[in-house]
């Protein structure tokens, strides 16, 4: 086994507590990675329109249908408060 020989209590934790030193390139690299995956990826483009479109305040098409029931629900909710 590796270092504490199967016993967990033997994993020590104090390395934690220092700074981490990661050279800057392999930063920046991870992060071009990133955004060139956010830029080409269809789900993230459309994470980012229903996100966009369920922050809107004012009136418009709605993305997802409500039923009769929950439109009760709600209604009956506002005007019991």
């Amino acid at each position: 086994m590796a270092h504490g020989a199967g016993d967990y209590n033997n994993y020590l934790m104090g390395a934690n507590n220092g700074p981490s030193t990661t050279h800057w390139g392999f930063l920046i690299f991870a992060g071009a990675v990133m955004v060139t995956a956010l830029v080409f990826s269809k789900s993230a483009h459309n994470v980012i329109k229903t996100s966009v479109n369920l922050s809107r305040q004012d009136d418009g098409e709605e993305a997802y249908g409500t039923s009769r029931i929950s439109q009760g629900t709600c209604s009956c909710r506002a005007y019991s408060e």
